[in-house]
């Protein structure tokens, strides 16, 4: 028998596990037999999916075994994000504190690892995991088992990959269960994210650790300055193998100046249906983010319009349309008073018919169709929902 044959013989009798036996390094030949092994197992049995982890609106956001990522201009609330998504799987029993619609899905036991690598030990770091305790419902003097944190701020750059590479097998130790580990930010575990080289080896990394063990990563990266996307070559692997990947930005106006309005985006949601957008805020009093005003949110996407702006538009038709007005006779007036074509014009009427700019003023734009002309008159909604025409 030939030794390729001994060692298919002896890794065919192993059990269908993807726990590494302890203090054995395996081979590579080793490892892919193991997975052929467990793929010739599960493939005999019917597939039950794993449960998400986290949903957000009811829909699924992310999976255990999984690489995800939220990603961001600089200050843009990414590590608070981070931080809402560690107190809900942290979160005492009886806490009512609302987190973006977030919920708990998988009640089995969680342990988070939170790794930090840009803010500093004496106010920052300890501040944020002040602020997941107290979102979870916990005093800041709790010591939770199920809680772990680090920094890598005083490891030098080129050793942060072996570093961090070293503590994963610390907290396989330490922890039993489910592994929710944060890195923030995961540029600095490498000490160039432009190099294939090292980007590739920590995807790798990342990679074998969720097919391995019971983890889950959520890696937070910055966007390249007037780009919306993630730095470097790291940035580009990290999308293509994450399950779920956000965006969160601030909106901007018609001048490209910050709004106070933050928008997050789902770039990507490989097991569940794209998730529709949500505007959040940070709120000053309750010192986390909560869901923005439905008017705050219409305002601040429509005041990026730099001609004819859609509340400018709402609040003349306000002013000025006081009787059922042909279509024609009004796209003029809007395009003399506006100085701007007859198709932007357009999608205004469009915007407003849907809903937008008249609706925060109290109002709804109604067509009346007479033969071929079509005329536009004004509804005010009235506090019983009732109408009345002008």
């Amino acid at each position: 028998m030939t030794t390729h044959e001994k060692l298919r013989e002896r890794f065919d009798a192993l059990p269908s596990t993807i726990e590494q036996p302890k203090n054995k390094k395996l081979s590579n030949l080793e490892k892919i037999i193991r997975g052929r092994n467990i793929l010739k197992e599960n493939v005999k049995n019917k597939i039950s999916f794993s449960k998400p982890i986290l949903t957000i609106n009811k829909l699924p956001l992310f999976y255990p075994r999984t690489i995800n990522v939220i990603q961001g201009k600089s200050g843009t609330h990414k590590s608070r994000l981070a931080e809402h998504l560690c107190s809900m799987l942290l979160k005492k029993p009886g806490t009512n504190i609302d987190l973006l619609s977030l919920e708990l899905e998988d009640q089995n036991k969680t342990s988070v690892v939170y790794v930090d690598s840009e803010r500093n030990l004496s106010e920052q770091y300890p501040y944020s995991l002040q602020q997941i305790l107290k979102n979870a419902g916990y005093n800041i003097t709790d010591e939770l088992t199920t809680f772990d944190f680090i920094s890598l701020i005083d490891i030098e750059r080129i050793e942060r990959f072996n570093s961090f590479r070293e503590y994963l097998d610390k907290i396989r130790e330490d922890h039993k269960g489910h592994i929710f580990v944060i890195l923030d930010v995961l540029t600095d575990l490498v000490d160039n994210f432009n190099d294939p080289k090292p980007s590739l080896q920590l995807i790798d990394l990342l990679n074998s650790t969720i097919n391995t063990y019971d983890i889950t990563f959520l890696c937070i990266i910055h966007e390249n300055p007037f780009q919306e996307k993630a730095r470097g070559h790291l940035g580009t692997e990290l999308l293509n193998k994450s399950s779920t990947a956000l965006s969160i930005n601030y909106e901007k106006d018609n001048k490209g100046n910050d709004q106070d309005i933050i928008k997050i985006t789902f770039l990507k949601c490989r097991s569940s249906k794209r998730i529709e957008p949500l505007y959040v805020k940070f709120s000053q009093e309750n010192n986390r983010l909560v869901f923005a005003d439905a008017v705050d949110v219409e305002k601040a996407i429509y005041s990026k319009d730099s001609k004819a702006n859609i509340f400018e538009v709402s609040k003349f038709l306000v002013d000025n349309l006081k009787a059922m007005t042909p279509k024609k006779d009004l796209t003029t007036l809007l395009k003399q008073e506006f100085k701007c074509t007859v198709r932007t014009i357009e999608d205004r009427y469009k915007d407003i018919l849907a809903g937008a700019g008249l609706s925060t003023l109290g109002y709804k734009l109604k067509t009346t169709k007479k033969g071929k002309q079509v005329y536009y008159s004004l509804i005010k909604i009235l506090p019983d929902n009732q109408e009345q025409i002008f």
